[in-house]
């Protein structure tokens, strides 16, 4: 295989899912027995996965913490505005009457 598609190989299995990508599927590096540079796309390979998976739990976190956040915000809100119904109903019961 020439060079160039092997480089496209390469470059299609980079574009997969990190964790569905595999050295086998990129036929350059299986069929010419290029142990060095296999080894070096399969270290970075693995790394990749982990960085994924690490990135993966991160986004948990934060979507959890989001949506803890969304629900403090919401109760926060409901007492706001109970309490902004009571200072308006003992403002009106404060005032006094006009005379006509």
């Amino acid at each position: 295989m020439e060079s160039s598609e092997c480089n496209t190989s390469i470059k299609n299995v980079a574009r997969t899912s990190r964790s569905e990508a595999s050295i086998d599927s990129v036929p350059c590096l299986t069929s010419n027995g290029d142990t060095e540079k296999r080894q070096i796309l399969a270290n970075k390979l693995v790394m990749l996965q982990k960085e994924e998976r690490a990135l993966k739990s991160f986004l948990a976190e934060l979507r959890t913490q989001h949506a803890k956040l969304t629900i403090e915000n919401m109760r926060l809100g409901k007492i706001s505005e109970k309490r902004k119904d009571e200072v308006m109903s003992d403002e009106s019961a404060t005032e006094e009457p006009e005379d006509s």
